[in-house]
């Protein structure tokens, strides 16, 4: 994003930089929820269990890392 104040200015840049992190927050958030949806079928794909409990450590463990 340094390299756009040359064309948008010193403050040009914020739209740009906004967008930026809500595609970064967009994207993490769709790789978490990702992870728990897959530790939920390989739990099921095992014959564990794979309810909402399970989600909820997943998601915690997904988080923490």
């Amino acid at each position: 994003m340094i390299l756009s104040r040359s064309v948008y200015g010193v403050r040009g840049s914020r739209l740009p930089a906004a967008i930026s992190w809500l595609l970064c927050v967009g994207w993490e958030t769709f790789l978490c929820v990702l992870a728990v949806l897959a530790t939920s079928a390989v739990f099921s794909k095992l014959g564990w269990s794979s309810g909402d409990g399970v989600k909820v450590v997943a998601m915690v463990v997904v988080a923490a890392l």
